[in-house]
């Protein structure tokens, strides 16, 4: 969005872009997992993690592209949030 903030194209722009690489770094990390993941990992506690984070982001996203056309603030409160789904661990047990 660079220059252009208070431009609600590039902030649907923005929405529509960032869903589709959350949505193909989804597909990448799920067949990384299942294809070349070590044997000393637990597979269904990986794949339930990225289950939840992966899928739950590209749903986040599409709703403050859609968010866009009521205010243009909210959506990039959800932008900012949408990054820790990435960075935190969700299970507590490991």
């Amino acid at each position: 969005m660079g220059e252009y903030p208070h431009n609600r194209v590039a902030v649907l722009l923005f929405g529509l872009v960032a869903t589709l690489a959350t949505i193909l770094q989804n597909f990448l990390y799920r067949r990384i997992a299942n294809n070349y993941l070590l044997p000393i990992y637990n597979k269904q506690s990986v794949l339930k993690n990225v289950h939840r984070a992966f899928m739950l982001a590209p749903l986040l996203l599409l709703v403050a592209t859609a968010a866009s056309f009521i205010s243009l603030w909210l959506p990039y409160l959800v932008y900012a949030i949408v990054p820790f789904f990435f960075l935190l661990p969700l299970d507590k047990d490991e």
